[in-house]
């Protein structure tokens, strides 16, 4: 069975994000990419970021969500969520 993860993007750009926070992240999308049981759902704040999944051979396919969708429909399609930080959760 797989479980299903939303990771969000880190909420600023790529010019001034601290480089613990994009470690963080490279670091759990390497995780997520090496797990057999994990489907990705991954939410660009920036379009560079869409391109951050190709850096890793996922087992799964990860889908990667162009459009805006409720926050409360993504939550309950998820049965985890990864952020980058914000003030959406």
């Amino acid at each position: 069975m797989l479980s299903r993860v939303s990771f969000l993007g880190c909420p600023v750009d790529r010019v001034t994000i601290p480089q613990a926070l994009e470690w963080m992240a490279q670091a759990v999308m390497e995780y997520l990419a090496d797990r057999e049981d994990v489907l990705l759902a991954f939410s660009p704040r920036y379009e560079y970021q869409a391109a951050m999944v190709s850096d890793y051979a996922w087992r799964n396919q990860p889908v990667i969500l162009t459009k805006p969708i409720p926050f409360i429909s993504l939550l309950k399609s998820v049965d985890l969520v990864a952020s980058g930080g914000g003030t959406m959760l």
